[in-house]
């Protein structure tokens, strides 16, 4: 099954509705009341995003299933931001990185709007090195930058989880992670570039 596409814009129409395309999918789905909450949730994190992304943006939404039992929740986003749009907007410290980043959501924010910009997304993300750690090992040049993966939560739980052990820093982000509504609910969540739109799929197994 896959519901309506709906359109969301920075003033936050459509969000109402996805909600109750997410409530559809449920009872469509026969989830019980538990997992149709955890769905409505998810969905309210990735919309929750959205109405963050600095300047103006496109977005369609929808849910769908698939062969492998899991309920995906999609955004396809288009923006004209670019690099100069990005630092008016933004709150930049001496050392050009964005100290408002602060939680998943915020972290999922920057790398959708690192993807946005259409410029080298690796370069730009080894400034932001706790992002940097679910970026994917993929090498591309200009010619392969229409589809490709960029980053995944499951890569970035490992990577942290990992280093828990060596760092302050690593523990905190590891409680970050715990204390996160969609890093708890999601199986996994990747962002990608397709065809010059940033997809993210939020994945989830009920």
């Amino acid at each position: 099954m896959r519901t309506d596409r709906i359109h969301i814009d920075p003033q936050g129409n459509g969000i109402r509705q996805i909600m109750d395309e997410a409530e559809k999918f449920a009872e469509y789905s026969n989830f019980d009341k538990k997992d149709a909450m955890r769905l409505r949730l998810l969905c309210e994190e990735a919309t929750e995003m959205l109405r963050h992304l600095a300047g103006e943006f496109n977005a369609l939404v929808w849910i769908e299933d698939n062969l492998s039992g899991e309920t995906n929740i999609v955004l396809e986003i288009r923006t004209d931001m670019d690099k100069e749009k990005r630092a008016r907007f933004l709150n930049v410290s001496s050392t050009g990185k964005n100290m408002n980043s602060k939680g998943i959501i915020g972290k999922l924010r920057d790398i959708v709007e690192f993807a946005l910009m259409e410029e080298n997304v690796r370069e730009r993300m080894t400034d932001y090195d706790f992002l940097q750690m679910g970026a994917s090992d993929e090498e591309k040049n200009e010619e392969e930058m229409t589809d490709f993966d960029i980053w995944s939560l499951s890569q970035y739980k490992g990577a942290v989880d990992g280093f828990r052990s060596e760092s302050d820093r690593y523990e905190e982000a590891w409680d970050e992670l715990e204390k996160s509504i969609i890093a708890n609910l999601a199986d996994d969540i990747r962002i990608g570039i397709r065809d010059k739109k940033v997809n993210m799929i939020i994945s989830k197994k009920f």
